[in-house]
């Protein structure tokens, strides 16, 4: 080889390398992340085409899917979520679920394997998220560039395909959706526990000021909200209802140490759990005749979900082999992962009936710790996330 044709090799190799380093540098440089400012209406420009974003990769990249056959079990990501629901359209329900990363909204249907972007406004690190009714808002629950105040932001997915919304000023503790999803309680307040009720616009009415601070609320239907002090093993825990009209509390269930309660929506039933000498307990309790009903099978009742259409039943994720702990501390702080089993659970005859044990199929010996379990409005599916990963996943009933 002469030494003009090893300069010309060097020299093309040379050229390949800089276009490859110049190439890169202008696609990092046009990525683009929106800092939104607290307390300030924001505008992010959205995908008009619907963009790409099947859930089967971890890039959230789109892949066709035509003629595939649908599973009864569905892996809908690979990559966390904050939050999720069924949304009712005039042609049926979709599914849509925020990317924890970066708050973009994603939807899908239980007729397809695909994923569509609705939105890639970038809001970094959502930790929860919820759908509000139709899918016309969605509130994203973050934390600020220091990491300790919570931040509230309510926003609507445009016709002009634009996410506009705003933080709201209180800093919210907990938050829970109206049974109607058009409007949302929450406790905010440093020194006493103060409840709002908040409209999708981010207007307050205040509801209670309690000398205690930390409660968790769950909206259960329009007049009864059930309030539940934060439940830890090492403290006694009491459970009541705030009627929404009257603002008054009743007593429900208490104390209990490591007391949660998931409240059928009449408020009639309730699961509950407790610790007792380092042990799970979990029962039904009827509101009505103040009786508790211990289940030998245990859960914790986050990990739960009521049908509407048959008021006695309840889908439940069971662990398959429970060991003792400081429950549920362990669970939550992910000091502890269950390997569930999907049940069917009535209350009225404490018959217990095994809908899925994801040991068939091609998802052979997954271990999934079911939570924030949610039906869809025909109860044909289940949708939940996968607490040892984040991820979502979808049932056929």
């Amino acid at each position: 080889m002469s030494r003009n044709t090893l300069l010309i090799i060097i020299f093309t190799l040379f050229l390949i390398i800089v276009g490859g380093l110049v190439g890169g540098y202008f696609y990092l440089t046009n990525t683009k992340t929106t800092d939104i400012p607290t307390n300030t209406e924001i505008t992010g420009s959205l995908n008009e085409n619907g963009g790409g974003g099947a859930s089967t990769t971890s890039d959230q990249t789109s892949t066709s899917t035509a003629g595939a056959v649908i599973p009864k079990l569905r892996h809908l990501t690979t990559t966390p979520v904050a939050g999720y629901d069924f949304v009712d359209t005039a042609k049926g329900f979709v599914i849509w679920y925020v990317d924890r990363s970066n708050g973009n909204i994603y939807q899908t249907a239980t007729s397809t394997l695909e994923a569509t972007k609705i939105t890639n406004t970038t809001i970094p690190k959502v930790y929860e998220a919820f759908i509000g009714k139709g899918g016309s808002s969605v509130i994203l629950r973050t934390l600020d560039e220091s990491g300790e105040k919570i931040q509230t932001f309510i926003g609507s997915p445009r016709a002009s395909s634009t996410l506009s919304g705003i933080f709201t000023s209180d800093t919210i503790s907990a938050l829970s959706l109206s049974p109607s999803k058009d409007s949302f309680f929450g406790m905010t307040g440093t020194v006493s526990g103060l409840g709002n009720f908040y409209s999708l616009a981010g207007k307050a009415t205040s509801a209670f000021s309690h000398p205690l601070k930390k409660w968790i609320p769950q909206w259960v239907n329009p007049t009864s909200i059930v309030m539940t002090s934060a439940p830890s093993a090492k403290t006694q825990n009491i459970a009541y209802i705030l009627n929404t009209s009257t603002k008054a509390f009743t007593k429900l269930l208490g104390p209990k140490n490591g007391l949660v309660v998931s409240s059928s929506p009449s408020a009639t039933k309730m699961l509950y759990s407790e610790n007792k000498g380092n042990q799970l307990a979990f029962g039904v309790y009827d509101t009505k005749t103040a009786t508790e009903t211990s289940i030998s099978n245990e859960t914790i009742p986050d990990k739960c979900a009521w049908s509407k259409k048959d008021t006695s039943t309840v889908y439940c994720g069971f662990p398959k082999n429970l060991a003792s702990g400081a429950y549920p501390d362990d669970w939550y702080q992910g000091k502890v992962y269950f390997n569930d089993t999907i049940k069917a659970l009535d209350v009225n005859t404490l018959q217990i009936k095994t809908i899925e044990n994801f040991e068939s199929g091609d998802k052979q010996g997954t271990e999934i710790d079911a939570t924030n379990l949610m039906l869809s409005s025909n109860e044909k599916y289940l949708l939940f996330t996968n607490k040892n990963d984040l991820t979502l996943w979808m049932l056929e009933l």
